[in-house]
């Protein structure tokens, strides 16, 4: 006769649609299927799996899983246990959200060895109806968790992962570990395969200020200090220990990572006493520049380490710095500093911990994602950037009556590519094919000299040396010779597909381009055309709606973006015309879903503005875009 809030259903997987109707006649709320058997199973599975969420809908209910490994919440006033783990996560200040269960128990079990309690822990299962978007909901407002970790498979709807995560971020740290599969689809997840794959995933993740790395190790580190510790105030570290070359790889580390190290590492003598130490470690604390610390000690010590761990613990509790330490060939000191942690909020039981790890490369890396994490919640985050002049309507009814044409979708001529840029403030660079050296001479005079010959062929577009473009042609025989010449040379591609374009002020070859992906919806790429772009990988990678920070971070996140800047005395690039095209695109890409791909394949960035020299844009019927608004957990 009692309420039930939530019913735990762990019976075979053909008798659980039984149960579900029990729970709905009783007026549960919310089910957590621990039972497996279900889509991740095969077709069999996939049916019985619809057939859970229907029957749950049907009755009201929300629900958690199946496939689930269940569901911790700390709170005092709840107490609930609803897992099948065999260590139970003591109380603390982590919140945690797994899709996959045997993750779930590598995350349980390393956050308990690590000292790292727990608010609340989720395990999403085969995320039927609850996902980690509905948690993270959660978890922004809830006051017991501090930092939050996220183990991801599949993202089910990234835009709106994308603005819950933000939202998240903004209040509290947020750590995730992303499969290697995390652009597929897990077999039981309701979620879609990414064409881009995991630079998108990664650029999601960036926008959204969430930490990514790379193994339940790292996020474990990583949680172990922003649970415990303050987040630094800028990037200076200081270093100290008992070893000569650890300080030294320890300072180098920190560098490769991004940290600016306080003058020399302190070596503290091998016979320095507990005295010593502590006004090392006082000093190093003190110094004005360090706004963090790494200390490393190293058998044989000449007190115990318990009497040092409590040491650095009692000093570190008076400067609001985070500080992270490494015992090398001593006896584990963890539980000390546990023990000596001082206790800062009796509400959420948040104690100020120094933590311990095996290496302090660990902590370097630690230090240096706390850092990163701090820059991007302090930073401005910009405003959503949508350039004025845009022409929504016009551009929607080219991409209509094109489909209209051919509804499965085709690639735009070059007369509706042209009408479309224009649609969204973007001028294409007149460009006139030629079969002919008469051709050309008429193209010429049209566009007036002086002009170039390009050839369109892939493979020589952009690389040197290959003969795909001319110089600078002033005259109708200069033009006609080149016209020749080019035409022997790649006859060996067949269609030589020469074009005459207007000159243009020399200036830096790039590429900007959006896909319409099936998983992520749009996604804007930006980076330097031809074989160093393809070669190095080097592209960056925002999902739109754009703010102008994201629009910015397009452009300086590249590696070769000090060519733009001006290297070596060259003049830099006009910046602000150059993101000025990228927020077009990407207010073009958000807007007209049935713009499939759209690729500016030669962007002439230069000192006084941009040239589009070529554009290819194909259109297709629009997937639909899975953004619901705000669901709400029982």
């Amino acid at each position: 006769g009692e309420p039930v809030d939530m019913a735990v259903i762990a019976v075979p997987a053909e008798r659980v649609l039984d149960v579900v109707d029990d729970c709905a006649a009783a007026k549960v709320k919310t089910l957590l299927v621990l039972s497996s058997g279900f889509a991740e199973t095969g077709e069999l599975g996939a049916a019985r799996q619809t057939e859970l969420l229907t029957r749950a809908r049907r009755g009201g209910m929300r629900v958690v899983g199946p496939n689930s490994y269940g569901l911790v919440n700390n709170d005092p006033a709840v107490r609930l246990n609803a897992t099948i783990a065999r260590i139970l996560p003591y109380p603390g200040t982590l919140g945690v959200f797994s899709q996959s269960g045997g993750l779930g128990v590598g995350l349980l079990a390393g956050a308990t060895q690590a000292g790292l309690g727990l608010s609340v822990f989720a395990s999403a299962g085969n995320r039927v109806d609850v996902s980690g978007n509905d948690v993270m909901q959660y978890l922004i407002d809830d006051d017991s968790t501090t930092t939050v970790a996220l183990y991801l498979e599949s993202v089910g709807n990234p835009r709106k992962f994308s603005r819950i995560a933000r939202q998240l971020s903004k209040r509290k740290p947020v750590v995730a570990v992303k499969s290697p599969t995390a652009g597929a689809v897990p077999p039981g997840h309701r979620a879609r395969a990414s064409l881009i794959g995991p630079q998108a995933f990664e650029a999601l993740l960036a926008q959204a200020g969430v930490i990514a790395t790379h193994s339940v190790r790292d996020l474990i580190h990583v949680c172990l200090l922003l649970a415990h510790q303050p987040i630094p105030h800028g990037d200076h570290i200081a270093v100290v220990g008992t070893s000569p070359g650890l300080n030294a790889i320890t300072a180098e580390a920190a560098r490769m990572k991004g940290l600016r190290v306080v003058g020399e590492p302190v070596t503290l003598p091998t016979q320095a006493s507990p005295r010593q130490m502590a006004e090392a470690f006082e000093a190093a604390f003190a110094h004005p520049e360090a706004d963090m610390l790494s200390i490393t000690l190293t058998a044989p010590l000449t007190t115990s380490e318990e009497e040092i761990a409590r040491t650095i613990s009692h000093i570190a509790g008076g400067f609001n710095k985070p500080c992270v330490t490494s015992f090398v060939g001593t006896r584990d000191v963890a539980d000390v500093m546990q023990r000596a942690g001082r206790l800062l909020d009796p509400r959420t039981g948040q104690r100020s911990i120094v933590p311990v790890y095996e290496s302090p490369l660990n902590g370097i890396a630690a230090l240096s994602a706390a850092w990163r994490y701090a820059k991007w919640q302090r930073s401005d985050q910009g405003h959503w950037s949508r350039p004025a002049g845009l022409n929504r309507g016009v551009g929607n009814r080219i991409v209509a009556d094109a489909l209209a044409q051919d509804p499965q979708g085709r690639r735009l001529s070059v007369r509706e590519t042209t009408d479309l840029l224009a649609a969204y403030g973007l001028d294409l660079h007149p460009m006139i094919p030629v079969a002919t050296a008469e051709e050309a001479i008429e193209a010429a005079k049209k566009l007036g000299y002086p002009v170039v010959v390009r050839s369109l062929i892939e493979s020589v577009r952009f690389r040197p040396g290959a003969g795909g473009e001319s110089g600078d042609e002033t005259t109708p025989d200069g033009l006609v010779e080149t016209f020749d010449s080019m035409s022997r040379r790649l006859v060996a591609f067949g269609d030589p597909q020469l074009v005459v374009q207007a000159t243009v002020p020399a200036g830096m070859a790039t590429i900007v381009s959006s896909t319409e992906d099936p998983l992520f919806g749009p996604v804007v790429s930006f980076g330097p055309a031809g074989p160093v772009g393809e070669l190095l990988s080097d592209y960056a990678h925002r999902i739109p709606p754009l703010t102008d920070v994201d629009v910015r971070e397009l452009v300086s996140d590249l590696r070769v973006s000090p060519l733009l800047k001006g290297y070596r005395g060259s003049e830099p690039v006009d910046t602000p015309a150059l993101e000025n095209v990228i927020a077009r695109v990407a207010a073009l890409a958000d807007e007209i879903p049935e713009v499939y791909q759209l690729v500016l394949d030669y962007v002439n960035a230069r000192p006084g503005g941009v040239d589009i020299m070529g554009a290819q844009v194909d259109v297709a019927p629009a997937a639909a875009r899975s953004d619901a608004g705000r669901r709400a957990l029982s």
